[in-house]
């Protein structure tokens, strides 16, 4: 459809907005003495379940950051995969598919499927894991919360950090309505901006609360939800 590319796609939406919510999380000083405390060779690392990737059976470690995914990535029948052997030869790491979970690594970030860690899994995160990043839908299963919190390890839900789809789909209508459309610079600018006023509503209402950033994004949909029910003279 010629307006989505006109604007942006909704994995690369999806990404952006993930991107955004992290730079907001880790500009806290306290995050960044988390990060800072817990550095593995080349400073933090991540370990990124890439898109489509458990399809073809292969996971990349990300641990060489300064390669870009465009060098290494191959379309076949309209799925992205990728070219092993130009991973390996820019230094990245194949993995079998379900050793991502249990890398050395201080950040994890399933990127691509849903119940990719249950409560089998858990225990097998490595204890250096600080922060997990639901950038995938539903990444974790619901029963893994309470086994998450136990072990001290901060969770950012997947409808606060890959929001970015939606709200480019919302963006489209807008735009529709209007009849005029935005540049992708104008679309990424008011996405940064409406995924950081996402952000710290949520995080500022988890550390008020003492909650979890779940639980406190949670609370902010269903009063949102409640208050425009409300104001239509519903209840």
């Amino acid at each position: 459809m010629e307006l989505n590319r006109k604007t942006v796609d909704a994995i690369a939406a999806n990404a952006k907005a993930a991107q955004q919510v992290w730079k907001d999380f880790s500009a806290d000083e306290k995050l960044k003495q988390i990060i800072h405390l817990r550095p593995t060779r080349s400073g933090v690392t991540i370990v990124s379940v890439l898109p489509y990737a458990p399809m073809r059976g292969i996971n990349v470690s990300v641990k060489n950051l300064g390669k870009t995914l465009d060098r290494i990535a191959v379309r076949k029948d309209a799925l992205l995969s990728i070219d092993k052997e130009k991973a390996k030869a820019l230094g990245y790491e194949m993995l079998n598919g379900n050793a991502w979970y249990s890398e050395e690594v201080d950040i994890l970030i399933p990127a691509a499927l849903e119940n990719q860690i249950t409560p089998d899994v858990c225990p097998n995160i490595s204890k250096k894991v600080s922060i997990i990043l639901e950038a995938a839908n539903g990444p974790v299963t619901p029963d893994c919360d309470e086994l998450i919190q136990e072990r001290g390890i901060t969770l950012i839900p997947d409808f606060l950090c890959n929001a970015g789809g939606v709200t480019c789909s919302y963006f489209e209508q807008v735009q529709c309505n209007m009849n005029y459309f935005w540049s992708r610079e104008e679309v990424l600018t008011k996405l940064n901006y409406a995924m950081s006023n996402a952000f710290k509503a949520v995080y500022d209402l988890a550390k008020e609360r003492k909650i979890t950033m779940r639980d406190a994004a949670d609370v902010i949909a269903v009063e949102r939800v409640v208050n425009a029910v409300r104001l239509r003279g519903w209840i």
